[in-house]
């Protein structure tokens, strides 16, 4: 019988998230050339006493698994904050993933996000899994037979953005999804990026009313660079507002242009934690100059509430 049951309590950074004041945290990626990685030194060096944790994803296709465990040693080498380290299922059978995570648990991490990760080229695994409910199962399946004991918080991946276009919520499939995989044992839910707070509550109560009760965490994306944003548009299929993108465009001098969208950012980060977000994720991006400027926003906003 599982270790795991809905009423054992929260552990690592999805206990975190019941405290009183909201978490602020980042997400980096393992960097792909040695200018890369003076970015991610640089960006670890300037937040990681900032923030509550960290998180670490895997590259396209659930590639530079290696270099991902490398970025999260260095992590956690520094001793200040847990990290959250990603982990991808499609393309990848249940041993070789039950050899990743073994890896991780040696190396010391307790918080991971299962996520079904991005289409896989290539014949299929016999031994793979499809969905990310099913990696969150291995993943309590393991905790039970390593531990015997709930020592694992694992996050899941949550997307409010297109349940605008959706009038039933029973009918958007990631709600589905979300609800199989809290059944299934995950403690607390990652937003990918949206725009409008409205997105967030919406996409949040509805998840009430399917009965999914775990913590979902605001995935924000600082709003000063234009070209990637675009770019962000392009890859997730969410829109960004045209007025986020006219008042950056309108602005010629680099720093007028951080700072209004610094602003912007700073008004979606108030609204989101009014509204009762748990805490706020930064995509920095591996640039830690814009994601500082939310997190000091969200550092001082239990104060301002």
């Amino acid at each position: 019988m599982s270790t795991w049951s809905w009423s054992c309590p929260p552990v690592g950074v999805a206990a975190l998230l019941h405290d009183a004041a909201p978490t602020v945290s980042i997400e980096v990626y393992p960097p792909r050339s040695p200018a890369g990685e003076r970015s991610l030194k640089r960006t670890l060096d300037h937040l990681v006493e900032r923030v509550d944790f960290v998180s670490v994803t895997h590259g396209a296709a659930g590639s530079a698994r290696e270099t991902t465990r490398e970025v999260v040693r260095d992590v956690l080498a520094r001793g200040e904050v847990p990290v959250v380290a990603h982990l991808t299922c499609l393309g990848a059978g249940a041993r070789a993933l039950r050899r990743e995570v073994g890896g991780l648990l040696d190396d010391g991490v307790r918080d991971l996000l299962a996520l079904r990760g991005d289409t896989h080229e290539g014949p299929p695994d016999p031994d793979g899994l499809q969905r990310a409910d099913q990696l969150v199962t291995l993943l309590r399946r393991i905790e039970e037979e390593r531990f015997d004991r709930r020592v694992l918080s694992i996050g899941v991946a949550a997307a409010p953005g297109g349940l605008r276009h959706v009038p039933d919520p029973w009918a958007y499939g990631d709600l589905q999804a979300l609800r199989a995989k809290r059944a299934a044992g995950a403690d607390l839910g990652f937003t990918q990026v949206f725009f409008d707070v409205e997105d967030y509550t919406r996409y949040v109560d509805s998840a009430r009313e399917l009965g999914v009760d775990i913590p979902v965490v605001a995935g924000l994306v600082p709003l000063t660079d234009p070209r990637r944003l675009r770019r962000l548009e392009e890859l997730t299929g969410v829109p960004v507002p045209a007025r986020v993108l006219d008042v950056l465009d309108r602005e010629t001098d680099d720093a007028r242009r951080h700072a209004a969208g610094t602003a912007m950012g700073t008004e979606l980060v108030e609204q989101v934690l009014a509204a009762g977000a748990p805490g706020v994720h930064l995509y920095t991006f591996n640039q830690h100059a814009a994601a500082g400027d939310l997190v000091d926003v969200v550092r001082v906003a239990p104060a301002a509430r």
